[in-house]
């Protein structure tokens, strides 16, 4: 950090590089139990992304600082502070939306807003703010849905997005019992299916 700092101030456009750098030493801080640096740190990388040469139009700047706002609200919810994480969260979901409604057919950028919807109805539901929650969550449910589509093998999607939010909707109550029932046998068969092919041995030639 301390190397890169003169490179920066020469080329403002290095600045991205020493913010990605901040948001690793934030990670490190956190493991070290001090959530006080380690926030400090992701404003610290806020800064140096937005003062990068026409920061406003990079779209990867833009995701950085995305990204700062996911981590500082995370980081607020573990130490308790809750409003504001929720405050810091919802930023976060706002940047995500503008940055996916720029790039429709961007599974990147999708993923990252279903994600940040995901961290704000957490942060709702710690709230108990219930009906909030089940309103977010039915906006990360469609972009879930919207993900599959677009690319119905991967993972993530399948696994922990889609589980994320069923697990979610069974702390609000978002579906009538059968109905969330269902949603979960049609949560657990493609995953159980997926699984046994696995698993399948080969056969013997």
């Amino acid at each position: 950090r301390d190397a890169m700092s003169p490179l920066v101030s020469a080329n403002p456009a290095l600045a991205d590089d020493l913010a990605h750098l901040y948001g690793w030493i934030s990670r490190a801080h956190e493991k070290l139990g001090d959530y006080s640096r380690a926030i400090e740190l992701q404003h610290a990388k806020q800064d140096l992304f937005n003062s990068v040469p026409d920061a406003a139009k990079n779209k990867q700047v833009q995701r950085g600082l995305q990204n700062a706002l996911n981590e500082i609200a995370r980081l607020e919810l573990t130490r308790g502070n809750i409003t504001v994480a929720e405050v810091q969260a919802e930023a976060s979901a706002r940047q995500a939306k503008a940055i996916a409604e720029s790039d429709p057919d961007n599974r990147f950028w999708l993923n990252e807003q279903c994600q940040a919807l995901i961290r704000l109805a957490t942060i709702q539901i710690v709230r108990d703010q219930k009906v909030v929650a089940r309103k977010t969550l039915a906006r990360a449910q469609f972009d879930s849905t919207r993900l599959i589509g677009i690319d119905a093998t991967r993972v993530e999607t399948q696994v922990y997005l889609r589980g994320s939010i069923l697990a979610l909707a069974v702390r609000v109550k978002t579906n009538p019992s059968q109905s969330l029932r269902t949603s979960l046998d049609e949560y657990v068969v493609p995953i159980r299916q997926r699984i046994d092919r696995a698993t399948i041995p080969p056969p013997n030639h």
